[in-house]
């Protein structure tokens, strides 16, 4: 029954040093329906707990736009409004998310009566209630100083709903309390009979329509908001009850049970094949519960029919959010900390964004603030969420798993990458795996190379061979080394790999320089060239290449052509090489402001002029790309005739073109600026550009489905091929 004196309030005035006087609070009415313009001020948004935002989330291919670290306690969740985040965690804080500020923190301890420490806090304009351990405390938004103090006598108490300048929660001992937000007085309080879990998910009473829900073990209670006066009691609920448009939605004993508000009386009932922990999230029209086995369910509001069920696997205590047609779910599946995106209407998945930290914990929600989604992770780092470059699969930062130097730009890939269907591996010995962007193993760094079975690596004088590793792991270094050949001379080359034999060139030293074979399956050397005469052959300095059975070697005076199998000398061509491409006839070379091609038996087919220095070559079978930079011009990717040398096209950005080019026979890439421009090979011009958000460092890696850009910023792009 309605009771309407029991405990003492507790103002402000006579608190401990640095508490302020009560003074008038300047509180706002907050309603549920208006509650889209305050954050997310409360549990699961509005005072319903539907944890639903009517308006979109323009997200298709989401990104960390920034990253605050705050400190949640005990897994609760923070109150988010006008870009501040407010946590009950060791001390109480406001956190400005834009600058990742510390605005204040309050010690639980600063008041007449200990501040509630576990509870989900609530945000009604300038006051700021925080629950726990049987007090109510309401403090300044401004400053953290405390405004009053309700003591219960209770041992615990519930998260808080406010609406329209009254603070309803429950106790555990099945008590509900409404108190004015302007100074903390009792309203009224009824006593349930029964008892109540407390914890956010249970506890948090719903509001609307003039009538307050709570869930308790007598069943669920409706008390008239004002009077606090019962009007029903009928139904269970193990979680906190839900309340939208009329309808209040329950779930209880693998059951799913829709009352309408105002009766009572019961509108449907589903059985659910499993438990279900946390509040269901209902918006227009649908219900979406997370039940225990991990799967999510989509049930039509009015009727109780199923829409569709799919299986996410874990975190099935962690609160889902809904925001226009698209239910956002949190999990820890799969290795990683993640956000699935998933269409309300039809259950299908639209994406996924994956926290790649090194230990597998669940994350602890979305929260929306004014259109603006922050993603919490376990690690309590606040992910703002935005719009990322088109056909983003993700993003991955080089820095964050270096902990004695995090300065990104130490971290810059120093050359190409290389990309197998397992994941993308760079000059750092970093591989992140490819389905979900984590670090995936950490080897031997380098000059890189790929085939069908390992990667290989060209260190001072060291070759080594990485076999990949194909099943989930987190990051760290794995045994996955092949074997590890050391040399007489440092090498200078990227390896280059036929799937049998693996080349590398060196300096030179001792009179000569070296191109080395060895094989690919143990590492044993196979054989070594020096040149045919003393001094022998020169500094390699042009990655080699295959031409037919022979490999190339260019230097700056020379072209080699060698027997793969022997090493033996094929034919010499005397020319300066500074850059080396080949496709399945012709080799090209560029050197001294000329590209020449050679047939494979060494002789000349024809000669071009080009006015600058050639920093990249590649070629097809009908194309040869060669990235120029003349003297005091933007730097320009030309294109030429592979049979006959003619210039066809050459194209200019506005930026400096900073990467050498990668060419298919369907398309030539090549890094300008902060983007990788896809470009049709017949005339050169734009299929698409991929927006890597900062400068490019080196040379893309291609699969048949994904195109991966490092940037000077320490990130890797993975991006789906769309050109």
């Amino acid at each position: 029954m309605p009771r309407s004196t029991r405990r003492t309030i507790l103002k402000a005035l006579g608190l401990t040093a640095g508490v302020a006087g009560i003074g008038s609070a300047n509180a706002l009415l907050t309603r549920a329906d208006e509650h889209a313009s305050t954050g997310w001020s409360t549990f699961q948004y509005d005072a319903g707990n539907t944890g639903f935002v009517p308006d979109s989330l323009d997200l298709n291919y989401p990104i960390a736009n920034s990253t605050v670290e705050i400190d949640p306690k005990n897994d609760e969740r923070p109150a988010i409004v006008d870009g501040v985040a407010y946590v009950a965690g060791f001390d109480i804080q406001a956190t400005d998310l834009e600058t990742g500020e510390l605005l204040w923190e309050q010690s639980y301890d600063s008041a007449t009566h200990q501040i509630g420490s576990d509870k989900s806090p609530t945000v009604s304009d300038d006051t700021l209630i925080l629950s726990g351990g049987g007090v109510v405390s309401a403090l300044s938004t401004q400053d953290g100083s405390v405004l009053w103090q309700f003591d219960t006598g209770e041992e615990d108490t519930s998260s808080t709903t406010v609406v329209d300048g009254t603070v309803y929660f429950t106790t555990d001992t099945g008590w509900c309390y409404a108190l004015a937000l302007e100074d903390g007085s009792r309203v009224w309080s009824y006593e349930t009979g029964g008892s109540i879990g407390t914890d956010s998910s249970y506890g948090i009473p719903s509001v609307e329509a003039g009538l307050v829900f709570i869930a308790t073990t007598l069943g669920v209670f409706a008390l008239d908001a004002e009077t606090g006066e019962m009007q029903w009691n009928k139904a269970v609920s193990f979680v906190a009850p839900v309340a939208s448009d009329g309808a209040l939605f329950l779930a209880a004993d693998e059951e799913l049970v829709s009352v309408d508000a105002t009766t009572g009386e019961e509108r449907w009932r589903v059985t659910v094949d499993d438990d279900v922990s946390v509040p269901p999230v209902v918006s227009d029209g649908g219900v979406f519960v997370r039940r225990q086995s991990g799967a999510v369910d989509g049930y039509d509001a009015a009727d109780g029919s199923l829409r569709w069920s799919i299986e996410l696997l874990e975190d099935y205590r962690v609160p889902m959010t809904g925001a226009g047609d698209t239910l956002y779910v949190p999990s820890g599946a799969d290795l990683y900390q993640q956000l699935v995106a998933i269409d309300t209407e039809t259950g299908e998945e639209r994406w996924r964004y994956y926290v790649t930290d090194m230990e597998v914990y669940n994350p602890y929600g979305l929260f929306i603030d004014d259109g603006t989604p922050y993603f919490l992770s376990h690690y309590n780092y606040l992910y703002e969420l935005v719009e990322g470059p088109r056909s983003l699969d993700w993003r991955f930062f080089l820095g964050e798993h270096d902990y004695g130097n995090p300065d990104p730009y130490l971290f810059t890939v120093s050359e190409p990458l290389v990309a197998s269907e397992y994941g993308v591996y760079t000059s750092q010995g970093i591989a992140v795996e490819a389905e979900k962007g984590g670090p995936h193993w950490e080897g031997k760094g380098g000059k890189l190379e790929v085939d069908d079975g390992a990667y290989y690596t060209a260190l001072g004088r060291g070759l080594t061979a990485l076999d990949f590793i194909t099943d989930d792991g987190l990051f760290g270094r794995q045994d996955n080394q092949r074997w590890q050949q050391l040399f007489e001379k440092n090498l200078t080359t990227a390896p280059l790999s036929d799937g049998s034999m693996v080349y590398a060139g060196s300096e030179f030293k001792d009179q000569a320089a070296s191109l080395y074979a060895v094989d690919a399956t143990t590492g044993e050397q196979q054989w070594e060239f020096t040149g045919k005469s003393c001094p022998g052959m020169a500094t390699v300095e042009a990655d080699p290449v295959f031409l037919g059975e022979t490999v190339l070697a260019g230097t700056s005076d020379a072209l080699w052509a060698l027997d793969r199998a022997e090493g033996g000398v094929a034919w010499v061509a005397n020319t300066t090489v500074s850059q080396l491409a080949s496709n399945a006839t012709h080799a090209f070379t560029a050197g001294d402001g000329m590209l020449t091609s050679f047939d494979d038996a060494g002789e000349s087919v024809w000669e071009t002029m080009v006015a600058g220095t050639v920093s990249g070559l590649a070629a097809t079978e009908t194309h040869v790309f060669a990235t120029i930079a003349p003297a005091e011009q933007v730097t320009q990717l030309a294109a030429f005739d592979a049979a006959t040398g003619e210039r066809l096209w050459a194209y200019t950005p506005v930026e400096e073109i900073l990467t050498e080019p990668l060419a298919t026979d369907a398309t030539v890439y090549v890094g300008a600026g902060n983007t990788i421009r896809a470009l049709n090979p017949e005339d050169g011009t734009e299929r698409r550009q991929y927006d890597a958000q900062a400068e490019i460092s080196v040379t893309p890696a291609l699969t048949d489905t994904a195109l991966y850009v490092a940037t000077e910023a320490g990130y890797i792009y993975k991006f789906e091929r769309t050109e």
